[in-house]
């Protein structure tokens, strides 16, 4: 099973008369991490927010704990949720906006490693439905 994470490691030494060190020091496996899942591009109408949940492009990384995800490049949006583990981020276009923004997803390991992918994120013009006026003279 392939493993990346961070795990305490504990040695003792002892000499022949029985008195003894030990000290403990943290390892952390990294190369057989794999980056995030690619995120499909993502869209919403005009003036409403995009909420993504990253917690399924995770690589399973120990415990699944201590991720965190930041956003650079967004050029037409405001983003909410950066550095919580709860893994959502929320994109706020700039009111009025229509066109889509290419942002940068910042994957934190919990031994401070990074890895980073490209999204886009989509708003469109909001659609009506048309207004049916029914014009009925035999009334």
């Amino acid at each position: 099973t392939a493993w990346c994470g961070y795990t305490d490691v504990t040695i003792r030494a002892t000499d022949p008369e029985g008195l003894w060190d030990e000290d403990t020091f943290r390892v952390a496996v990294t190369w057989s991490c794999q980056g995030p899942l690619p995120v499909p591009g993502q869209a919403a109408p005009q003036d409403e927010p995009i909420t993504l949940d990253l917690t399924p492009y995770e690589p399973q990384v120990g415990d699944g704990t201590g991720m965190t995800w930041y956003v650079t490049g967004e050029d037409h949006c405001i983003v909410g949720g950066e550095h919580s583990e709860d893994d959502v981020l929320t994109f706020t276009s700039d009111p009025g906006f229509v066109g889509s923004d290419t942002v940068t997803l910042h994957m934190t390991y919990p031994w401070g490693s990074e890895a980073t992918l490209d999204v886009v994120l989509t708003w469109g013009i909001k659609l009506y439905l048309p207004l049916v006026v029914r014009n009925d003279s035999t009334r």
